[in-house]
Order: C-alpha cells, then structure tokens, then sequence
C-alpha cells in the first residue's frame, strides 16, 4: 500500500464516516487477506467473521459488518463481486498479490485464482507477469520454468544400446511402408454454439465459474442462464428452475439478443431489492418475459428507498468535503504569497 493512501478521497470519505474505528477495520480485512487467501477477504463463514471481529479487529461483529458495508459503498473493494460473491477484493489488492508471488512462481510455485472475482486484465502476451498462474476451472496451466530437460537428461533412454537399435528397427519399418495418398483435412465445425455448449458441459458447475463463463463467452443457449439463477434463488429462497421449457427457450433466444441484457449484472441489482426478493411473482421466467421487466431492475425502479436520516448524512458529508477543499485551498494560496 501506498504510504500517502491517506489521501485517497476513499479513505478520507471512509473514516469520516466511521473515525478511528473504520479504518483500523479496513486495515485488518487487508492484512487477513494477504495473509489468508492472498488477495481476497471471504465474508460467506459468518462464524468466521465473528472470530476475526473479536480476535483480530477486537470489535463487535455488528461494526465490521457496518465497515465492510461503508468500504464497498467508498468502492474501497470491489462492489460487483461483493454483492455477487460476498468476497471483498480489489484491483488494487490483486496487483499486490501478482507482484509478491512473482519470485515464488518464478521457480515453479503454482498459483491458483478464481475468474470471478479477477478485475484485472489477464494479457496472453505477459507470460512472465502471469507465470504459473491457474485460473481454476480452466484445463491449461501457464507455461512454468522446469528444471528437468529431457533431452539433457544424462538417464535419457534415447542415448542407451537398447534404444538405439529400436530406432534403426523403427527406421527401417517406415523406409518399407508404402506411401499413401495424403489424409484430407479434418472438418472444421461450422457451428461454434455447439462447440461451445461441449465447453460449457464439460465446465465445473460452480457459481464463479459459471459467472466467468458467461462474462468471457456470453453464450447464446439458455443452460448457463438457468444454471446460474439457481444459486441465486437458492441463496434468496426463490424457485429454482427443474426444466427448460420450449416456452422459457423462446423467451431468452430474444432477451440474450438485446445489448441491456447483462444476466449477472440484473441479478446483481435485484438482490438488493426486498421488493422483489419477496414477490411471488419474481422469478427466471418474470425477468426473460419480456423486454421492460429486467430494464426496470437495472433502472433502479425496485430499490429500496432511502430513508431520510441516510439521506441527511451523505447531504452532511459532501458539505463537511466541499467546505474541507475550500480550506485546503484557501491554505495552499495563502502559502504561495
């Protein structure tokens, strides 16, 4: 971290609002995730969250729940994956993490992410920055330094007696094998959804790595979809779909075409929303209906209102900045005369 954070308008905005105590708390969740899970801080074992409010902040679990809930509002962690995963991590936090396993993973040490929850960029071109780096879901491993060469090794069997006879066989045999006519190509599928629902089936079908499929491929057929909003409405006490209907298809191959159709994103929105969170009516089928029903979730058209004492607080916090910067700046003129 930087030594001057402390003037990030974040952290100034953070421990207007919470003193002493709120920034002692946000220093904590970043120093139990670098030590912890590297570069993210998982809030989902509420036991867990109360040994760590009592033992490493010596705090009611009440405050640091309020903190973790002030740090996302300041964008001090990232709030779409928080309100996705209920994991707190950073860009910031996740370049920290690249920059200190860079010597362990330079000398073989593996290192596994998770898709969901990267908000940086993974460039193919930087071998060396990504180096043994595994996303977990994915079928390949980033190249890794290995410091046994085959064709150095001394034990190599090729340089044996034995070896070498079989190759003069081997030689042999093919200088008397007739040559055959050259095999056509293979035939190269001209229809990329189905290739890409042979990815999908084959896909671990956890909740981060489905999101990671969807964000990267945005795929055309319904099952990531479905699948998805199921650990939503498990999470939520929704009904969860048991089938895809003829009727539930139709719906999404026109929902899945329009740009506004962001899947994660709405149910990102809604489950902030109580309104919709115990409506009956809510549901998959309510959502991909038509074209209006998830526009007015990502609108804002079901968000809980505001009450007037939250409202008061943030008018009395820009105030409390707006007259701070005119001091600041007053200060600095002042200074120059």
């Amino acid at each position: 971290m930087e030594c001057e954070h402390i003037r990030n308008t974040k952290v100034r905005l953070l421990y207007n609002e919470f003193q002493e105590t709120g920034y002692w708390i946000w220093q904590c969740i970043l120093s139990r995730s670098y030590e912890d899970k590297g570069y993210y801080f998982d809030c989902n074992d509420k036991d867990a969250l109360e040994l760590f409010a009592s033992e490493v902040c010596k705090k009611r679990v009440s405050q640091v729940e309020e903190v973790i809930r002030g740090c996302v509002r300041r964008s001090l962690f990232d709030k779409g994956v928080y309100d996705m995963f209920n994991v707190l991590t950073s860009a910031e936090m996740q370049e920290v993490y690249l920059d200190a396993t860079a010597e362990r993973r330079r000398k073989g040490t593996i290192i596994e992410m998770v898709p969901g929850y990267l908000l940086i960029t993974r460039d193919e071109n930087d071998l060396k920055r990504w180096e043994n780096i595994h996303l977990t879901g994915e079928k390949t491993i980033l190249p890794r330094n290995n410091s046994i060469n085959p064709r150095n090794n001394k034990e190599n069997p090729r340089h044996n007696l034995q070896s070498k006879v079989k190759e003069i066989e081997e030689e042999k045999t093919i200088a008397e094998t007739p040559v055959l006519p050259p095999v056509p190509p293979a035939v190269v599928s001209l229809d990329p959804g189905k290739d890409l629902q042979k990815e999908y089936e084959q896909l671990e079908k956890t909740k981060e790595d489905i999101f990671h499929f969807i964000r990267q491929y945005h795929p055309e057929f319904i099952q990531p979809y479905a699948d998805f909003w199921n650990f939503f409405a498990s999470k939520h006490s929704l009904p969860k779909i048991t089938a895809i209907s003829k009727k539930r298809k139709q719906h999404f191959s026109v929902r899945i075409k329009e740009k506004d159709f962001d899947f994660p994103n709405i149910l990102r929105k809604a489950k902030t929303s109580d309104f919709l969170l115990t409506g009956s009516w809510f549901g998959f089928d309510w959502l991909i209906k038509n074209d209006s029903n998830y526009l007015k979730v990502l609108e804002g058209n079901y968000d809980n209102k505001k009450t007037e004492g939250q409202n008061n607080a943030e008018s009395a916090t820009e105030e409390y900045l707006k007259k701070r910067a005119k001091l600041e700046e007053e200060a600095r003129l002042r200074a120059q005369r």
